[in-house]
């Protein structure tokens, strides 16, 4: 059975052929061979860490903590190596704009009046300056920035809650020695390396709300008592704060789970009443609809229209899903015509998904490849074999946010980031069921033994191999083709050497013939006139008077973010 799960997922990596998996599938190579020189040695150190697993999973508290603690204590560790992520995604700098006002006390910002000079890729300006997201991402890195002075702190504590969160959900579907291993695979996995702890595009933090939905239903099912109950409600409310639309189809089978869960608990004596449950999950869901709304209130001047539908009336995207209809809108700048235009041309792809058929194909392959990878597919088929009765939900889950993100104009792994903890869960089982029965037949060369050792072995040498981590290295992983811009990282550096300067400076932005829309340089934090550097657009002599003028004792400079940057003093 193993190894022709591990013969079907190698076939997969030849056809694909992507960086990660060839790693694992040669990592595999080298441990088998190593386990069959050395014959029981594979299998005698991973009984070894069982059993330290099953010590340190009978304390509740040590397991959540070292889950927490541990990678993102590596990850600091390795700040004088690998410093914190710079923003390079105009998804990033809208969330650190929306961060930045929150951590300065307020929900919005109120238009500027040279806002034509400041427009830019999802951020809005009418009826106020903000993000197009809701603030469930924002939230964490405007807590970084007023517990450590810097947004990356907010992002590696959603890590650091996210990997304790899977350590806490696992403890409802697997024995407490399993879970804190899955709990450490998860945080290996997504927190440390990859882009969701490396930058500010987002992940951890849905995977934080989808952790404490599977981990407090099955809790709530078994004690419906309020803290199962508040967990419930307050993973909800996380989740469609930041993954609204995969939250809310993805939430279809847990509710389903509960419904049928009432209606047999009619026939049953319970040790308590549900009601006192049911009525704190109801409080704390109403609660999160009401900040939900408050919080569009104050952006969009409506409680049920969001700034993400806002930025669609305005500038004619994000055009994510099919029922979304294009429509005509006319641009003042060329880069937002082009972003414009390149989400056109990804809707017309998505509408006509038959003239592109290899696409869909590899965008499943290149998920496939995030969330398990070669090495652990081979327990992700024998964890589907082992859920039965109420962990079918797990499945449900996994075949729910594959119609999800099927049917998503972008397919990023961040999108379906609830269900980590569902294909943890999955997992798990797998890696019990293997390895409990090969320990049972005292296999010569314990196959299991032998893929996770391999898996370890992949982890070590992607950590050791190549560039510093970021999004350059986890984002590259799922869109081999595709790299971060380079501008934006020069941009970060032209803005720290105005800022070195002292005083307050005025950066016009003019864009050449061979600029490319996501290489974008005009993003501003969110009070722009106390701001020590403004980044705005060229607009002709007369417009960019008058914002000269608005901001008069400034050091005005002229920037061209071509192939080769050049910053000088401005001149009409």
């Amino acid at each position: 059975m193993i190894e022709g799960a591990a013969f079907l997922i190698g076939v997969v990596v030849l056809v694909f052929g992507l960086d990660a998996n060839w790693i694992e599938a040669l990592a595999v190579a080298f441990a088998a061979g190593a386990a069959n020189l050395a014959p029981g040695k594979a299998a005698k150190a991973l009984e070894a860490v069982t059993r330290c697993a099953e010590r340190l999973g009978r304390c509740k508290a040590a397991s959540l903590t070292l889950a927490g603690v541990g990678v993102v204590g590596l990850r600091v560790a390795l700040l004088p190596i690998w410093g914190p992520p710079v923003p390079g995604v105009t998804d990033e700098f809208s969330h650190l704009l929306l961060a930045d006002t929150l951590a300065r006390g307020r929900l919005t910002n109120p238009t500027h009046p040279m806002w034509p000079h400041f427009e830019t890729i999802h951020v809005i300006h009418q009826p106020t300056y903000n993000s197009m997201y809701l603030p469930g991402q924002a939230i964490f890195l405007a807590a970084g920035r007023l517990l450590t002075g810097h947004p990356w702190g907010g992002v590696l504590l959603s890590v650091a809650l996210m990997s304790a969160a899977f350590a806490w959900m696992l403890r409802a579907w697997v024995p407490p020695k399993w879970a804190i291993l899955g709990a450490l695979l998860g945080a290996v996995r997504f927190g440390f390396r990859g882009y969701w702890a490396n930058s500010y595009w987002g992940g951890a933090v849905p995977a934080l709300g989808g952790a404490l939905v599977l981990g407090a239903l099955p809790r709530f099912q078994r004690d419906p008592g309020p803290v199962p109950a508040f967990w419930l409600g307050a993973g909800a409310a996380l989740v469609l704060n930041t993954r609204p639309f995969e939250g809310l189809v993805l939430s279809l089978p847990l509710v389903w789970s509960l419904i049928s869960w009432l209606r047999r608990v009619r026939t049953q004596r319970l040790s308590r009443s549900p009601i006192p449950g049911l009525l704190t999950l109801f409080a704390v869901l109403v609660a999160g609809a009401v900040f939900t709304s408050y919080y569009c209130w104050r952006v969009t001047g409506s409680p049920f229209v969001l700034p993400y539908r806002v930025n669609q009336r305005t500038y004619g995207w994000p055009l994510t899903l099919p029922i979304f209809k294009p429509i005509e809108v006319i641009h003042r700048h060329l880069p937002l015509q082009e972003y414009y235009a390149w989400e056109i041309d990804e809707h017309e792809q998505l509408l006509n998904f038959w003239k592109h058929p290899f696409r869909l194909a590899a965008d499943a392959a290149r998920l496939w490849s995030f969330y398990f990878g070669p090495i652990m597919s081979v327990f992700l088929v024998v964890g589907l074999r082992q859920a039965g009765g109420r962990r079918r939900l797990l499945v449900a889950v996994l075949c729910l946010a594959a119609a999800a993100v099927a049917v998503e104009q972008s397919r990023y792994p961040h999108y379906i980031a609830p269900i980590a903890p569902a294909a943890l869960a999955l997992l798990m089982l797998g890696v019990r069921a293997t390895l409990t029965a090969g320990s049972r037949k005292h296999a010569r060369a314990d196959w299991p033994a032998i893929l996770l050792l391999g898996w370890l072995l992949a982890a070590c040498a992607r950590w050791a191999l190549g560039s510093p981590p970021g999004l350059a290295d986890g984002f590259n992983r799922y869109i081999s083709s595709w790299r971060p811009p380079p501008g934006n990282l020069v941009r970060a550096q032209v803005d720290r050497y105005l800022r070195t300067m002292g005083g307050q400076h005025l950066a016009i932005v003019r864009y050449g013939k061979t600029h490319r829309w996501m290489d974008e340089w005009v993003y501003n934090e969110a009070d722009i006139d106390n701001a020590p550097v403004v980044w705005a657009r060229e607009l002709g002599a007369e417009a960019d008077a008058k914002l000269i003028r608005y901001f008069e004792g400034r050091r005005i400079w002229l920037v061209t973010p071509e192939e080769a940057p050049h910053i000088q003093p401005y001149r009409p």
